[in-house]
């Protein structure tokens, strides 16, 4: 049997380089379906050449067409491929575009993710046309879909319940393991988005020069944060982009993983440091607050600067408590996030849509 993905709209592998996520897709997912599909081909939307595993071919996007025209066009141009292929697996909601075009022509079964509430997301972000044409895609192509992988529990409420199938983000727990850490280290990994809302945790920090911060990554809020930073006189050190496999040596850095977000669907930045033995502290908002359990793997918090202030503070004058935390953190994961184990359960259900 052989397997085709189709990335999220406009998404291409040189994309996910530039954010450091390639590897995890390559060296885990990829490789995970290569044991059972003899084949994995994966539609990108540019014309990219990517070095990729044996057995994995790259359908590529060579006219440059505009990725909204070129998600339907999919099916059409590459008829070869799409005929090769026994199921497909769209990655993200919008990867299911070409997938209702290969189910109504092909009569080929197709999966899609939902990871979060896509229009809630995009009105944090003030992306008001996506507020409305989300919900409409969405809807439609689930009613194609064959099944609807959702992340988090809360998430039924916005798919089909009898097509979700609950199966969360993974954690590799070989590579993200904890270390001995030192200092009273913050971490931040992820979008420097509004959604985030990385402001509340610079001005927790105001006046302060008992913690040092380290953020990773990047976004459209990145000029703003740093402009910040001067005017409160803080010192935050921003990494940019980190590569997937570089990640736990940062988290390593520090002893509290700080998510001040204002809403999630399952973070993975948040399961990687509970992992490493970062001590989460979050807001308590969905997404977060159903992997944070207050007071046993981590700390949940309003979501405003002086919470968040009060309850670093408390943390670090814990220690034997934030030791605890950091425990009962990594065995949360261990015992709940096992990539391994997820993917495992992902791929019988990709061969059972195969059939």
């Amino acid at each position: 049997m052989n397997l085709g993905i189709f990335l999220a709209i406009g998404e291409s592998l040189s994309d996910l380089q530039s954010k450091g996520q390639l590897n995890r897709l390559i060296d885990h997912n990829v490789k995970y379906y290569l044991k059972s599909f003899k084949r994995v081909y994966i539609f990108t939307y540019n014309d990219e050449n990517i070095s990729l595993p044996i057995g994995c071919i790259l359908v590529k996007n060579e006219k440059k067409l505009h990725r909204y025209i070129y998600s339907f066009l999919i099916p059409f141009i590459h008829k070869k491929e799409i005929a090769n292929c026994h199921v497909f697996r769209g990655l993200q909601i919008t990867g299911g575009i070409p997938g209702v075009i290969v189910k109504l022509l092909y009569k080929k079964n197709f999966i899609v993710n939902f990871g979060y509430n896509y229009r809630e997301f995009a009105k944090i972000e003030g992306k008001f046309t996506q507020q409305i044409f989300f919900p409409i895609l969405s809807k439609f192509i689930q009613k194609f879909a064959y099944r609807i992988i959702i992340t988090s529990k809360f998430l039924r409420k916005y798919v089909d319940a009898k097509k979700s199938v609950l199966i969360p983000n993974g954690v590799d727990l070989g590579l993200f393991k904890p270390k001995q850490k030192k200092g009273k280290n913050l971490i931040f990994v992820g979008r420097l988005v509004k959604q985030k809302n990385l402001m509340i945790l610079l001005k927790a920090l105001e006046g302060s020069n008992d913690f040092k911060l380290f953020i990773v990554g990047d976004g459209e809020e990145s000029n703003n944060l740093k402009k910040l930073s001067k005017r409160l006189k803080i010192n935050p050190k921003f990494f940019g982009v980190v590569k997937y496999n570089k990640l736990p040596a940062i988290y390593n850095k520090a002893s509290v993983f700080v998510l001040p977000s204002i809403q999630e669907g399952n973070p993975k930045s948040l399961l990687e440091a509970m992992s490493c033995g970062c001590v989460p502290i979050g807001t308590d908002v969905i997404g977060i607050n159903n992997i944070i359990k207050n007071k046993h793997n981590g700390l949940l918090v309003k979501p405003d600067s002086d919470s968040l202030r009060k309850a670093i503070i408390s943390i670090f004058n814990k220690p034997m408590v934030l030791k605890q935390y950091s425990k009962n953190a990594r065995k949360y994961i261990e015992d709940n996030y096992d990539i391994n184990k997820l993917l495992s359960k992902e791929v019988n259900l990709l061969k059972k849509a195969a059939k």
